[in-house]
């Protein structure tokens, strides 16, 4: 008798044209890298006891009721193989907030500023909150778009404030960023177990993404999905999962925080985009269930920057309300100093401070602070960028 080894097992995921009808693999490309504790997805069905009068008081036979399918892919969090290119966890995040801005790389004209880059008419220049790196030869800023223009003529984009003009020809780097939009993305998942045993879940949906990282730390991102069905066959992959060419996992080394433009030194961060999934439910179906529809967005998390003399500002922060944007990089040193490739960055135009504690890291005093973003115009809680 073969048993099956967990570490041989493999993860694919597709998006669906019709939510709840199922895709297999298309390819090697599909195949998302997992971390080890990923164990398949659990499957239940609601136990229907039958109250009826008998001449016994024994038990009838119950019935089958709804299922329920729910699984977690965790995974580390980090950039696609080149620049601004979909990352493999792309579906996730896409299945998560639904919107995708893709820009590609451009380079400025002239008479920019310390805050605004010109561009030549038809330049397709990145959307509002994508976060971009501005690469000057031997210092790479990283900032959010913070609005633009497309008028012929005077085609812009500004920028947080950099520390002097930026020259003419300046790069500005491709990026991909998701963002809520809604419609998220329903995704069919197949999970060869010990590369015999297949799990395949149609309907799938994330309902939630947990980042998380502490200095000297590989990132990790673990998604919670919910789905519509959810069938096991004795079937090995057709295809087989290739990472040789995906870029190493940043090292949470210069992974930088800054609220309202101020760097923070800090130990650990987190971050969850949770949604409530609400599922329609149908007689007619066969699982008994229609679709799953996203009801309320909560985007919340930590950060723990050491507490500074003379300087109550978060606390002052927290107690009045204030609100701060928060922008937060990941990212892999180049060759070049002061360079940098592989970044993955959080920006969140708007957030307060539910709670300002005290803390301590070695015997070292930090704010402990807990926050939460949310919109303005709507869809601009939060911006995860790929670069």
């Amino acid at each position: 008798m073969d048993f099956l080894v967990k570490g041989k097992s493999s993860v694919f995921v597709e998006a669906e044209l019709v939510e709840g009808t199922y895709v297999a693999p298309v390819s090697a490309l599909s195949a998302i890298e997992v971390e080890e504790d990923f164990s398949g997805f659990s499957y239940t069905r609601e136990n229907i006891e039958r109250n009826v009068l008998s001449a016994t008081i024994e038990s009838e036979k119950p019935r089958a009721g709804l299922p329920n399918v729910d699984g977690s892919i965790p995974t580390e969090l980090k950039a696609g193989q080149v620049e601004g290119i979909y990352p493999r966890s792309g579906k996730l995040f896409e299945s998560l907030l639904g919107g995708v801005a893709v820009s590609l790389e451009i380079t400025s004209t002239t008479g920019n500023t310390s805050s605004k880059l010109y561009f030549a008419d038809g330049t397709a220049i990145p959307a509002v909150g994508q976060v971009v790196i501005i690469k000057m030869p031997g210092t790479f800023y990283t900032t959010p778009v913070l609005t633009r223009s497309i008028v012929p003529g005077d085609v812009f984009i500004t920028v947080k404030p950099y520390t002097m003009p930026f020259p003419d020809g300046t790069i500005v780097s491709a990026s991909t960023t998701f963002y809520y939009e809604g419609n998220e993305q329903s995704l069919s998942v197949t999970s060869y177990l010990g590369d015999e045993i297949a799990e395949k879940v149609a309907g799938a949906k994330v309902s939630t993404a947990e980042m998380s990282w502490e200095t000297g730390a590989i990132p990790k991102v673990s998604f919670n999905l919910s789905a519509l069905s959810y069938i096991k066959a004795d079937e090995s992959p057709m295809f087989t999962p290739d990472f040789s060419l995906e870029p190493q996992p940043a090292v949470a080394l210069n992974a930088c925080a800054y609220i309202n433009g101020l760097e923070l030194d800090y130990n650990s961060f987190s971050l969850s985009v949770s949604k409530t999934l609400s599922t329609l439910l149908s007689a007619c179906k066969p699982q008994g269930k229609v679709s799953n529809r996203a009801t309320n967005l909560t985007v919340t998390g930590s950060i723990n920057p050491y507490m500074q003399a003379d300087n109550v500002d978060f606390f002052n922060a927290f107690n009045l309300g204030t609100p701060q944007d928060f922008l937060i990089t990941l990212s892999n040193p180049s060759a070049t100093p002061g360079e940098f490739t592989n970044m993955v960055a959080i920006w969140m135009p708007q957030v307060v401070f539910t709670a300002v504690n005290n803390g301590d890291q070695d015997g070292i005093l930090t704010d402990e602070i807990e926050f939460q973003s949310y919109k303005a115009k709507g869809g601009d809680t939060v911006f995860i960028s790929f670069i």
